[in-house]
C-alpha cells in the first residue's frame, strides 16, 4: 500500500485534463428604477393633477436573463419612507418584457392629489415588481424614491346659509318627524374647486341652550354624502337635505345646525365658517292626548214626559299633540239650582279615536227619569272620563253643561188620586220602628182633596228604612181602607223623616201606580201601589 503522497499523485493524474473553476455572475434578472425630472416640477395645488412624471426602469442583468410580467405601483407618501400599508397608491403599470441591460420609461400622467391635502411636501415612490413575479439577483433595489413634490393650498373657502326648514316648530317627543332644509353653499375663494372634490354635509339638532360652538349635545338628523362641490370662485349652489327626527330624541328646545365638509375632504383657506346655526327654535314636547268637551246638543221641545228618550250629541276635542285611540266614559247628570242632582245615564266605555287637533261626536241617550221634579228646568251636565290616553289627560276640560235645558212632566197618580200629603208629626214610630215586617203606625195625613187618614210602615229587610211598605188608610171611608206602597228611600231617617213634610206622590205610568215621594226638593223615595 502506497503512502499519502502516492495517493495525491494518482488523483492529480486522473483529473489533469479539467480547467480550474472561475468566479461567474448569477444568471438572473435584476430590476431597478429611478425618477427623472421630479426636481423640475412646479408646485401643485391640492386637488390638481401632477404634471407627467417619468420612471426609468432597467434590467441590470449582464447575462441572458430577461424580466417579464413585473407590475409597478406608484405611491404618495407624506414622508420620505415608503409604507405600502399606510401610504396612498395612486397608479399602477405593467412593465412588459425587459431583456438584459434593457430599459423602459414609464410615463404617469394622471397622478391626482386629494382636494383635502394640506400644503407642504409630498413624496412620490415607485415599487417595482410588487407581486414578486420576477426572480431577481438583487431584491433590495426595487423601490424608486423621488424628490419631494411641493403642494400648495389653493384659495377654496366654503360657507353656507340655510333657509327656514320645512319642519313643524312644535314637535312631539316619541313620534318620528320628517322635514327638509335648503342650504345655499358658496365658494368664497378665488380658485375653482376641482370637479373630483366630494364633500359631506351633515345636519344636527343642537340644544338651544348650548353655545354656538358647543357641539357636545348635537344629534344627527340627516346628511348629504359625496356631494359635488365644483364651484368657481364666488359661485353658489343650492342643496336640499332631508331631516328625520328619531322618536328617541328627548323633549326640549333645539336649533338645526348644518356642518359643511364634515370629514374635511377639502382643504380650505378658512375652515372656521363651515358651521351654520339656524335661527329657528324647535320645541320637542312630550306626547300627550287631552280630550275635552267643546260642545253638545239635544232636542227637548216644551216639557218632556217621564220615560221619554233624549239623545245627547257631545263634541269631544283632542287638544293633545298625538292621536287619541281607546275608549271614553260618559256620565250625564240633570242639574237644577236648589234641587238635588239626578243621574241620567252612564256609559263606561265608548270606542274613541281622534287625531291631534280634531274632534269626534259621541252620542249618549237617556230616558227622562221619575226622580226629577215636575215642571223644573234642568240642565244636562256631561262628564267624560278618558279610559286610555297618552301622557295623561287634563281633567279641567272634561265637564261641561250643554244644550238649553229640559223640563220634565211627571203625571200624578191616577187611582186613588192622592195629591199632596201633609204628614202630621203628632205621633212617633212604635216599638221596632217597622222592622222585619212588623207594621207600625207612624202618623196621620190629609191628602190634596181634604181627606184624612193614617199611615204606617213595615220594613222587609233587616236594616231599617231601606225597602218596605208604606200603608195609607183613609178614615172617611171614601177611599179603599188600605193602600200599600213599596218605598225606596233616597235618604236616611226612614218614615220618621217624613213628619212635618208636604209630600207629592207621582205616577210613572198610567197602568201602574208607580211614582216617587218628594218633599219638593229632594227625592225621598220611590213607590208603587201594591
Amino acid at each position: 500500500m502506497g503512502t499519502i503522497k502516492d495517493v495525491r499523485r494518482a488523483v492529480r493524474a486522473r483529473f489533469a485534463g479539467l480547467e480550474p473553476l472561475e468566479r461567474r455572475a448569477l444568471l438572473a434578472a435584476d430590476l431597478s428604477g429611478a425618477w427623472t425630472g421630479l426636481d423640475l416640477l412646479p408646485a401643485v395645488f391640492s386637488g390638481q393633477t401632477v404634471p407627467p412624471v417619468t420612471l426609468h426602469v432597467q434590467n441590470n442583468s449582464i447575462d441572458t436573463a430577461s424580466a417579464s410580467g413585473a407590475v409597478v405601483d406608484i405611491y404618495l407618501s407624506d414622508d420620505d419612507t415608503l409604507d405600502t400599508q399606510a401610504d396612498t397608491k395612486v397608479a399602477t403599470a405593467k412593465l412588459g418584457k425587459l431583456n438584459p441591460m434593457a430599459f423602459k420609461d414609464l410615463v404617469f400622467k394622471k397622478i391626482k392629489l386629494s382636494p383635502g391635502m394640506d400644503a407642504g411636501d409630498i413624496f412620490l415612490f415607485a415599487k417595482i415588481d410588487t407581486t414578486d413575479k420576477v426572480a431577481e439577483d438583487d431584491e433590495t433595489n426595487n423601490t424608486a424614491a423621488g424628490a419631494a413634490i411641493v403642494v400648495t393650498q389653493p384659495d377654496y373657502d366654503l360657507s353656507g346659509a340655510t333657509a327656514t326648514p320645512k319642519l313643524n316648530l312644535s314637535l312631539v317627543q316619541g313620534v318620528i318627524s320628517k322635514g327638509t332644509v335648503k342650504l345655499t353653499l358658496t365658494n368664497n375663494g378665488t380658485i375653482k374647486i376641482p370637479s373630483a372634490a366630494k364633500i359631506n354635509i351633515n345636519f344636527f339638532l343642537r340644544p338651544a341652550a348650548n353655545a354656538n360652538d358647543d357641539a357636545s349635545g348635537d344629534i344627527a338628523i340627516g346628511s348629504l354624502v359625496n356631494q359635488a362641490a365644483a364651484l368657481a370662485g364666488g359661485a353658489s349652489k343650492a342643496y336640499t337635505g332631508k331631516l328625520t327626527l328619531d322618536a328617541a330624541i328627548a323633549s326640549g328646545q333645539y336649533r338645526i345646525v348644518t356642518v359643511i365638509d364634515t370629514l374635511d375632504a377639502l382643504a380650505e383657506t378658512d375652515e372656521t365658517n363651515n358651521t351654520v346655526i339656524g335661527s329657528e327654535v324647535f320645541t320637542l314636547s312630550p306626547a300627550f292626548a287631552d280630550l275635552g268637551i267643546t260642545g253638545g246638543s239635544y232636542t227637548a221641545p216644551g216639557t218632556i214626559p217621564a220615560g221619554a228618550k233624549i239623545v245627547v250629541s257631545i263634541t269631544v276635542f283632542n287638544a293633545g299633540n298625538v292621536a287619541a285611540t281607546g275608549t271614553v266614559g260618559v256620565a250625564l247628570v240633570a242639574k237644577a239650582s236648589g234641587y238635588a242632582d239626578v243621574p241620567l245615564a252612564s256609559v263606561s266605555s265608548i270606542p274613541f279615536t281622534a287625531k291631534a287637533g280634531f274632534s269626534k261626536t259621541v252620542k249618549v241617550p237617556f230616558t227622562v227619569p221619575l226622580l226629577l221634579i215636575d215642571g223644573v228646568l234642568y240642565d244636562v251636565e256631561i262628564t267624560i272620563t278618558p279610559v286610555t290616553t297618552v301622557g295623561g289627560d287634563d281633567a279641567g276640560n272634561n265637564v261641561a253643561v250643554v244644550g238649553s235645558g229640559f223640563t220634565p212632566s211627571i203625571p200624578t197618580i191616577n187611582a186613588p188620586i192622592i195629591g199632596d200629603l201633609v204628614v202630621f208629626s203628632g205621633e212617633t214610630a212604635g216599638s221596632g220602628d217597622g222592622v222585619n215586617g212588623v207594621s207600625q203606625k207612624i202618623g196621620n195625613f190629609v191628602d190634596g182633596n181634604g181627606r184624612h187618614g193614617t199611615y204606617s210602615y213595615s220594613n222587609n229587610n233587616a236594616t231599617p228604612f231601606e225597602t218596605g211598605i208604606l200603608g195609607l188608610q183613609w178614615t172617611d171611608g171614601q177611599q179603599p181602607s188600605y193602600q200599600a206602597f213599596y218605598l225606596y228611600y233616597g235618604n236616611e231617617g226612614g218614615p220618621s223623616a217624613l213628619k212635618g213634610k208636604k209630600l207629592k206622590v207621582y205616577n210613572y205610568t198610567d197602568h201602574e201606580a208607580i211614582g216617587q215621594i218628594s218633599d219638593g226638593v229632594n227625592i225621598l223615595g220611590f213607590v208603587s201601589v201594591g
